[in-house]
């Protein structure tokens, strides 16, 4: 469980580093197209296991890790050099691998992430049902000359579903929710405001529901609940959150509306804001006070690239970074030697081919094999620097223990290894009309010593 867990951080890092860069090489682009960046790689992190399932076997990446504990292994086998330690460091990594290789520490990890995760999402939900009680105190506005501007900027943007106006109790709250019926929260205080800063107003959060913003949102609030103490999920969800911020603004520009005027409304909404500044809710909220600076200068720099992203943009880029995801899904992580360095040591992997089962017909799935023990490269193989395949044939029995291992191809002082690891796995029975049967696998187990 500890180099599952470790692997899936390990791909969504990935992931989310490959988003945070690609926003960051489009920083003379628009908000829009960041944003769309970081939505990719927010998606892709959450829909990395069924990115796993379209890794081609020959596409897969090793990555070894002194963390990856032997159950977890999968198909590969690291060699454990018995020499001693040479160097502090060394001695230092091997004793963290062992630490981290215990089953009570690797249960501990596993314990405090979920309980960090379980936290994360009480704080989400509580956050969405403060969301639900807001709904229900707040005023329905369903006619009215407030309700006709919504209802003309919505269709001037776009919006071909109906949207929800409420009038919130709380004061400075500018706030917009909602997937299959969207809603644009404002305070009591707005049917007071000019008509000019409604419209204002009004255009941005309309173009929060026109982006889908909330959705976006709601996927990188999981991620992070998930991700709990990963410092990239963290960053990609405040990236998110302001880059949505910075694309709405744009857009309301793009209504006609002055810089100067759009800033100078937001100014006033922000100063309202600082009245209920302990609110938090899981929604883009308007006149956020930490962003506010940064949108100010964005919104008044004449030269900053506010166009939106163009359907051709979108397939190219997803051209770009789903093939990148699917790769940074193939990351597999393996155990490395005992002193937590994979060039200090040599590595054995092993490659199952199964073959033609004795006594059994076509159509008839290999055993799987359920248990593995990782074979340990000879001390002195390593130091007379023998690398090479053994190449064995092992026989499986009705119950999946090995009964048999014969040596097909030799390597000198590298086959007692190749033969103790395989004796000691254990493999799915292979049923045949309702009755277990033995079966003969060919198996190689490639030993390579690191480059010098």
């Amino acid at each position: 469980m500890t180099s599952l867990l470790a692997g899936w951080t390990i791909q969504v890092s990935a992931i989310l580093l490959l988003a945070l860069i690609g926003s960051f090489c489009l920083r003379r682009g628009s908000a829009s197209a960041r944003h769309w960046v970081l939505a990719v790689g927010v998606v892709s992190a959450l829909a990395m296991p069924a990115l796993r399932v379209l890794v081609i076997d020959g596409l897969r990446l090793r990555l070894g890790l002194p963390f990856a504990d032997h159950a977890d292994a999968g198909l590969l086998g690291a060699a454990v050099v018995l020499s001693p330690v040479g160097s502090r460091l060394d001695g230092f990594l091997s004793a963290v691998a062992a630490l981290a290789s215990d089953p009570v520490v690797g249960w501990l990890a596993v314990t405090v992430w979920l309980v960090g995760a379980v936290v994360s999402t009480g704080v989400l939900l509580v956050g969405l049902a403060r969301l639900r009680w807001l709904r229900a105190a707040s005023n329905h506005l369903t006619e009215g000359e407030l309700h006709r501007l919504c209802t003309g900027l919505a269709r001037s943007c776009g919006l071909k579903r109906g949207v929800d106006l409420l009038l919130a109790p709380s004061p400075g709250l500018v706030a917009t929710w909602g997937w299959r019926r969207p809603i644009v929260m404002l305070p009591t205080s707005a049917s007071g405001w000019p008509a000019e800063r409604l419209r204002v107003v009004l255009l941005h959060e309309l173009a929060h529901v026109c982006r889908g913003d909330w959705t976006l949102l709601m996927a990188a609030e999981a991620l992070r609940c998930i991700w709990w103490f990963n410092p990239l999920a963290w960053m990609v969800r405040g990236r998110l959150r302001r880059e949505s911020e910075h694309a709405s603004d744009d857009l309301v520009l793009a209504q006609g509306v002055a810089p100067t005027t759009c800033a100078a409304h937001i100014v006033e909404i922000a100063r309202e804001v600082r009245q209920d500044r302990g609110t938090w809710l899981p929604a883009p909220a308007m006149a956020r006070p930490s962003h506010l600076k940064r949108r100010l200068s964005a919104m008044l720099n004449s030269d900053a690239n506010r166009r939106p992203m163009t359907r051709l943009a979108r397939f190219g880029s997803l051209g770009v970074l789903v093939p990148a995801s699917i790769l940074f899904a193939s990351l597999q992580v393996g155990p490395a030697s005992a002193a937590g360095l994979p060039a200090s040591t040599g590595s054995a992997v092993e490659q199952e081919q199964p073959a033609e089962p004795m006594g059994i017909g076509e159509g008839v799935r290999p055993p799987t094999r359920t248990h593995g023990v990782l074979p340990v490269y000879p001390p002195a193989a390593v130091a007379a620097g023998v690398e090479g395949i053994v190449v064995l044939e092992a026989t499986i029995g009705p119950t999946g223990e090995v009964t048999d291992v014969e040596v097909v191809r030799s390597v000198p002082l590298l086959d007692g290894a190749a033969v103790a690891a395989v004796r000691a796995w254990r493999y799915t029975p292979v049923l045949v009309e309702g009755k277990p049967r033995r079966v003969q696998m060919t198996v190689s187990v490639d030993f390579t010593l690191p480059a010098p």
